[in-house]
């Protein structure tokens, strides 16, 4: 704010009332405005009211610098809870777009349904024949098949489901074992789903085997 000195041109018509007076300060575009009448002001008066004036000016920029500190340090105080805000909300996307995958092992079951009954899910329904299954220790464990068929499968599962982790594991693991280069590009997407979907409660034990799998062959 800026405190403006204005001062009647002499001659001029003003109300007998307020002739000879200053009036009072006014806000007028965001400056301070005090008129005064030149004709009954005398040089004197009008060099003490600039000095007045002036004085004001002084204050209020002092005040301004000192609004504009402490503005500066609430934004200062802000920035990190801005940033936390930015966490959580990215935290929280991630759990609603990876929780139902999540909860799927590398067929694309949760496993928790067992003889006489079945479980299918669309995304296993896609992988069905591209495992070959077996038991130990109790416990079902499928090995990925590399046939051109079941490689059809785990892309065709990429399209549709890109949020599904295991199907870019699948396809690592058999680019890799034909020597093709291009694997790396899925085994590292892998991992970067599997680094969201691990932070999940009640994820499948599965994703953290897999994704210490792959840190392990990607370091090589």
């Amino acid at each position: 704010m800026v405190v403006v000195f204005t001062s009647l041109a002499a001659g001029q018509t003003v109300d007998q009332k307020t002739q000879g007076i200053c009036s009072p300060a006014v806000i007028t575009n965001g400056n301070v405005v005090i008129t005064c009448n030149g004709v009954s002001v005398s040089p004197t008066d009008l060099k003490k009211l600039q000095r007045g004036v002036d004085i004001l000016n002084a204050i209020l920029k002092q005040n301004d610098a000192q609004m504009m500190s402490k503005l500066d340090a609430v934004l200062a105080l802000l920035a990190p809870l801005k940033d936390e805000v930015t966490l959580q909300r990215r935290e929280l996307n991630a759990i609603q777009q990876y929780t139902e995958v999540s909860k799927l092992n590398i067929v694309g079951k949760t496993g928790g349904v067992r003889l006489p009954l079945t479980e299918e899910t669309p995304i296993s329904r896609m992988l069905e024949g591209a495992f070959t299954m077996h038991d130990a220790d109790g416990e079902e464990h499928a090995k990925v098949s590399c046939d051109a068929a079941a490689i059809q499968k785990f892309q065709g599962v990429v399209q549709s489901h890109p949020k599904f982790p295991f199907s870019y594991y699948a396809l690592a693991f058999c680019l890799r074992k034909q020597g093709d280069h291009s694997w790396r590009d899925y085994a590292i997407r892998a991992a970067e789903i599997l680094k969201i979907t691990t932070t999940i409660d009640g994820h499948h034990p599965s994703h953290d085997a897999i994704l210490h799998e792959l840190d392990q062959v990607l370091q090589r």
